[in-house]
Formats: C-alpha cells, structure tokens, sequence
C-alpha cells in the first residue's frame, strides 16, 4: 500500500470516482509537484488478495527454508572440512599431488585426516 503511505504526506486536491476506478489529483505537503494517481478497483481488489496470500505462504515456507539454509550450510561447512583434509594430505599449493588421487579419494571417503598410500605409488 505505498500509495496510501504517499497520499498521508500529501494533500488530496480533487478526487475523482466510478465503481470501476479512483482518480485523486494530490499535492506534496512541503513540495509543489502534483501527481494523478488512477486505481482500478477489481485489479487493487486482486491485488491485495495476491499480496495477503503472497503473506501467508512466505509465512509458511519459512521454516523449509530456513531447514534449507542451515543443510546448504552444513554442506558447504562439510566441503570445507574436506578441503581442509584433502589440504593436510599434501596437495601443494599448485594443485599437484605428491601422492596417488585414488588415495585422496579414499580418504575422504572414510573421513579420515591421513590417507593410505601404497609403496610402489611413491616411486
């Protein structure tokens, strides 16, 4: 209802009405500008029930989408953490490994810090 906001600093000079539409000619309070302001009736009628209704399911969907949030930031914390284990695995800053993928692989997998390199792979 911004309109109505508007119209409560203004000064309503000559309104104008049929059962299908509003028309108020207004003036700023403090400012010498006017401006026309035309409302359909059914269409502010199918507004406001959109927006009630626009309302009520925000109202809703609200605790979905703060459960989404906090999984979406789990997920990105788990990320990290795995990062953070492929890191100490010895990934060099120039994304090169010193030891085999699959076994950074395994390692996550299983979650754990140190990942078991075979023998022959380090030659």
């Amino acid at each position: 209802m911004l309109w109505r906001q508007a119209l409560r600093k203004t000064i309503a000079l000559a309104p104008w009405e049929t059962a299908r539409s509003s028309l108020t000619l207004i003036r700023g309070t403090y400012s010498p500008e006017f401006q026309l302001i035309l409302i359909s009736k059914p269409l502010s009628l199918s507004a406001r029930t959109a927006s009630r209704e626009a309302i009520r399911l925000d109202a809703a969907e609200a605790p979905r989408r703060e459960l989404d949030q906090r999984k979406k930031e789990a997920a990105e914390a788990s990320a990290a953490a795995a990062m953070q284990r492929v890191s100490t695995l010895g990934i060099a800053r120039d994304g090169t490994l010193p030891i085999p993928l699959a076994a950074v692989h395994a390692a996550i997998e299983s979650g754990n810090m140190v990942a078991q390199v075979p023998n022959e792979s380090l030659v």
